[in-house]
C-alpha cells in the first residue's frame, strides 16, 4: 500500500508540476513577459549613444524631431547648454537582416546634429532636434498621433520598442507585446543610488531593461475610417519594482534569448509635456531658416555663374571683334591691291586695243588703194 501510494503521490507531483508549468507559462506570456527581435521593422526607432558612453533609445515623432527620455542626459549633467552635437550618434536600422552581412544603418551625427532641449515641464521626456534632410525619403513614417491629452484607462493594452542591452553587451531592436497599463501611477524620487525621475509615471507590465530607456510606448488602435494606427503615449522611464536603495529587485530580474529584463516598466506620458509644441515650431523655424540661406547661397552662385558667362562671352566678344578687325583689314588691304591692279592694268589695255584698231585701218586702206590701181 505504502508503495502504491508514493507511486500514487509521485504521479500525482508529476502531474501537478506540468500543470503549475503551463500555468506559469501561459501567465508568462499572457502578462506580456516575451519579447522578440523586430530587425528593419520601425525604422523610425533609433539607437542613441554619447560619447561612448551613454546608451538609450529613441524615435521620430516627425523628420527633424526625435523624442528620447530626458534622465538619458539630465542624469549625466547633460543638458542644453553643455550638450556637444558631434558627441551625439543616432543609428536607424532600416535593412533587412542578412546572416552573412552586418546592418549597415543609416547614422545621424555632427554637423546634422542641431540640439538637445529638454522638456521644462514634469515629465521624462527630451528632444533632440536635427535636419531633416538626414532622414526624409529615407526613414518612412507609420501613420502616428501622439497623446497630448487624454489620460490612460486602466488596462489600456500597449506595445513597446526599443534597445535593450543583450548577451554580449549587444543591443538589437527588440519589441515588447501584449502588454497593458497597470493602472498604477506613481512617483520615482531619488534614492542612494538612483537620482530619480520627474514627473508622474504610468507603470505597464512591458519587459524592458537598460538601453530602452527613451523608447516609445505605443497602443494600436482604428480611426474612424478603420484603419489601423498608432497613437504614442510617452517614452520608457524605468521600473518601479527597485528595493529601498532603488536598485532592481532580484526576485523582478528574469532572462530569455536575447538576455536580461525587468518584468514591468513605467513611462513618462507626452500629456505632461510642456515643451513639444515649441520643440517642433523651432525645428520648422530652423528648417526654414537653413532654406533661406540655401536660397541665398543660390543666389550668390547663379549671380556668380551669370558674372563668369558674361565675362566669358564679353571676352569672347572681344576675341571676335578682333579678329572681325583682322578680316576687315586684310579684306580691304586685298580690295586695295586689286584696285590698283586694276588702275595698272586698263591704260595697257586700252594702248593695245588702239593700236590693233590702227592696225586694221591701215590694212583697209592698203586694200582700197590696190583696188583703185586695179581698175
Amino acid at each position: 500500500m505504502r508503495s502504491s501510494s508514493f507511486f500514487y503521490s509521485k504521479t500525482t507531483s508529476l502531474y501537478l508540476f506540468i500543470l503549475l508549468f503551463f500555468q506559469f507559462a501561459f501567465i508568462h506570456n499572457a502578462s506580456g513577459t516575451a519579447r522578440e527581435k523586430v530587425g528593419e521593422k520601425f525604422p523610425f526607432v533609433g539607437l542613441i549613444k554619447y560619447e561612448n558612453g551613454l546608451v538609450c533609445t529613441g524615435f521620430l515623432i516627425k523628420h527633424g524631431v526625435l523624442a528620447t527620455a530626458k534622465h538619458c542626459f539630465s542624469h549625466r549633467d547633460i543638458n542644453s547648454l553643455n550638450f556637444e552635437p558631434t558627441k551625439l550618434k543616432v543609428s536607424f536600422f532600416t535593412e533587412k537582416e542578412d546572416p552573412f552581412f552586418p546592418q549597415l544603418p543609416l547614422i545621424i551625427e555632427n554637423n546634422d546634429i542641431l540640439r538637445l532641449v529638454l522638456d521644462s515641464g514634469a515629465n521624462d521626456i527630451a528632444y533632440i532636434i536635427y535636419k531633416r534632410e538626414a532622414t526624409i525619403n529615407k526613414i518612412k513614417l507609420p501613420k502616428m498621433d501622439v497623446n497630448l491629452h487624454k489620460d490612460l484607462s486602466d488596462e489600456t493594452h500597449v506595445f513597446r520598442v526599443g534597445f535593450p542591452m543583450g548577451e554580449n553587451h549587444v543591443f538589437d531592436k527588440v519589441i515588447s507585446k501584449n502588454c497593458q497599463f497597470t493602472g498604477k501611477t506613481d512617483f520615482f524620487r531619488p534614492t542612494i543610488t538612483d537620482p530619480g525621475y520627474e514627473g508622474l509615471l504610468y507603470d505597464t507590465n512591458c519587459p524592458a531593461w537598460y538601453g530602452d530607456s527613451g523608447g516609445p510606448v505605443f497602443e494600436a488602435y482604428k480611426n474612424e475610417s478603420q484603419k489601423e494606427t498608432m497613437v504614442i503615449h510617452g517614452v520608457l522611464t524605468h521600473t518601479f519594482e527597485v528595493n529601498f536603495a532603488g536598485e532592481i529587485e532580484e526576485s523582478s530580474k528574469e532572462r530569455d534569448s536575447i538576455g536580461e529584463f525587468v518584468k514591468t516598466s513605467n513611462f513618462s506620458p507626452f500629456r505632461l509635456a510642456d515643451d513639444y509644441i515649441s520643440t517642433l515650431d523651432e525645428e520648422e523655424r530652423l528648417f526654414n531658416q537653413r532654406n533661406s540661406l540655401l536660397k541665398e547661397e543660390e543666389e550668390e552662385e547663379e549671380e556668380e555663374v551669370e558674372k563668369e558667362v558674361e565675362d566669358a562671352l564679353k571676352e569672347n566678344k572681344i576675341q571676335n571683334d578682333s579678329e572681325i578687325e583682322v578680316l576687315i583689314n586684310s579684306e580691304d588691304e586685298r580690295e586695295i591691291t586689286n584696285v590698283q591692279d586694276e588702275l595698272t592694268t586698263k591704260p595697257e589695255e586700252e594702248k593695245g586695243l588702239i593700236l590693233s584698231v590702227i592696225e586694221l585701218l591701215t590694212k583697209i586702206i592698203n586694200l582700197l588703194f590696190q583696188i583703185i590701181k586695179a581698175s
